[in-house]
């Protein structure tokens, strides 16, 4: 890997992104697109449990598909955070 980073710390920090931030993005990608279509019940479970893992799966890849470690750490996270922050806009749902 030819960044900045030491081998080991690079690779901790995209694991770590991997695992925290793909666990948000799919997080936020499912439940988004459930309110979207207005599912309920078992329809809106399945829906969501197959969102999820979809996402979480491309998510990891991507982590470790960049190039750069920058990339690798700065482009989840901003899109993470762009996409609960519209969550947080549009549904003005607080954690409780």
């Amino acid at each position: 890997m030819s960044s900045s980073y030491p081998d080991y710390l690079s690779i901790g920090l995209r694991t770590l992104t991997a695992v925290v931030g793909g666990y948000l993005l799919s997080a936020v990608v499912a439940l988004g697109l459930s309110e979207l279509f207005q599912l309920t019940g078992r329809d809106a479970q399945q829906f969501v449990a197959l969102v999820f893992f979809t996402v979480y799966a491309i998510a990891i890849m991507a982590v470790f598909a960049f190039r750069s470690t920058a990339k690798a750490l700065g482009i989840p996270w901003a899109l993470t955070s762009a996409l609960w922050l519209a969550w947080w806009l549009a549904t003005g749902v607080t954690a409780s």
